[in-house]
């Protein structure tokens, strides 16, 4: 984020829009399906190659963007939490992914040596693959459960930086005002000191002085700045 936006350049949503491919279960719904499922299939292992691919790309971005993360020195301590957290839980969430395409790749391996086992009547074919078609419901389930956990935590992150950078934004806003003030007091005192190098000092001019003199040391102190060049004391300009 330079401001914030690694968290929401890197999304789940890419996992979601990636073709995992149709479901084991939908292939075999009847037995007039088992004609047309070893194609399918194949079909299917060649989409969930193209899908495991796009995820490991996306472990590649991930991991480019850990990187830049590490090197970039104009975040605040608070965003670089933040956002590591966000690209840890995006990297565990590719893992899961990963891990699920894998899976499925291999189901539908074992879907295809199950059709093309002529010792298997063809009874004894559906119910192994009904069994596939089982296990894989039970995964993808516990999958879209794991994925939401994943956004619902992403979201929070989003939210608090979301926080964080209007914060930010408000801290920025009010030390430029400061800084300006303070500008504006130094630019004061400046022209009352070669005021009374003039023209000479007075009682107004020296109240005025002290005044300035204490509303520079609060601006400073307000900005956390120590003074390089200390300006004369009251009792200087008083001898002066």
């Amino acid at each position: 984020m330079p401001g914030g936006r690694v968290i929401t350049h890197f999304t789940l949503d890419r996992m979601k829009d990636i073709d995992i491919g149709s479901s084991i279960r939908e292939l075999f719904q009847s037995k007039d399906s088992l004609e047309n499922s070893q194609s399918l299939l194949q079909g299917n292992i060649t989409e969930l190659q193209a899908g495991l691919q796009e995820a490991k790309d996306l472990e590649l971005q991930l991991a480019k963007a850990q990187e830049e993360l590490s090197k970039n020195s104009q975040l605040t301590k608070e965003e670089l939490e933040l956002q590591k957290q966000a690209l840890e839980q995006l990297s565990q969430a590719n893992t899961l992914f990963q891990q699920e395409l894998r899976q499925r790749q291999t189901d539908n391996e074992r879907a295809i040596k199950i059709l093309q086992d002529d010792s298997l009547e063809q009874n004894s074919k559906i119910r192994r693959l009904q069994e596939l078609a089982n296990d894989e419901k039970i995964r993808v389930n516990n999958l879209e459960k794991r994925l939401n956990g994943f956004e619902e935590s992403l979201n929070q992150l989003h939210s608090k930086h979301e926080q964080l950078e209007k914060r930010l934004e408000e801290e920025k806003q009010a030390r430029l005002k400061l800084e300006q003030e303070l500008e504006k007091t130094n630019k004061n005192l400046s022209n009352l000191q070669q005021e009374v190098k003039n023209n000479g000092l007075t009682a107004n001019k020296l109240l005025l002085y002290t005044q300035l003199k204490q509303k520079r040391e609060k601006l400073l102190k307000q900005l956390h700045i120590q003074e390089e060049k200390a300006i004369p004391s009251t009792k200087q300009i008083v001898e002066e």
